[in-house]
């Protein structure tokens, strides 16, 4: 706090009392968001793969009591990895963003980070209902949460860069030049 007070002191002694002035408007880099998700997509991915433990056995029947572990981590790899892919594909259609978007890309990150312990829970228990239905709602308000990211994209991304037309374009491996 102290090596901010001459700054700060000088901002409230040169302006005549009751003086507001404008707040700039802020772009941040995308390049920092981008870095920051991927960094921590990339860390929930190996935090599910540690949670992943060898058979007490060595026969293929021990290997198969892991299956619903295994087919659990295989979905939540499977539902990241398009997260990741999806919010890249995002960014590269964006110029610039705004105060609003990494708050909302945060919001993201906050409910992809409970995948590995949803995933590991159902995966202990595939067959019980609160660890499935808790998996679920994890990606549905992930989901949300990405939904979200998008909306708070400057409005005209909405109109040019996500048009159905450039979506599956992009899904059958075309370029959306």
């Amino acid at each position: 706090m102290a090596r901010y007070w001459p700054w700060l002191a000088g901002r409230l002694i040169s302006r005549p009392l009751g003086s507001v002035a404008a707040p700039k408007e802020v772009h941040l880099t995308k390049s920092r968001l981008e870095a920051f998700s991927d960094a921590v997509i990339a860390i929930i991915m190996t935090i599910m793969v540690l949670e992943l433990r060898p058979p007490s056995g060595s026969t293929l029947a021990s290997l198969a009591t892991l299956a619903p572990k295994f087919l659990t981590y295989a979905l939540s790899f499977l539902y990241l990895a398009m997260y990741w892919n999806n919010h890249h594909h995002l960014f590269q259609a964006v110029q610039r963003v705004n105060g609003v978007v990494p708050w909302a890309n945060i919001q993201l990150i906050c409910w992809l980070s409970l995948v590995p312990f949803v995933t590991a829970w159902a995966g202990d228990h595939p067959t019980v209902s609160l660890p499935v239905a808790t998996y679920g709602a994890v990606l549905i308000l992930a989901a949300f949460a990405y939904y979200l990211l998008v909306r708070a994209l400057p409005p005209s991304m909405h109109a040019t860069q996500f048009s159905r037309g450039r979506l599956e374009m992009t899904l059958k491996g075309r370029s959306p030049s």
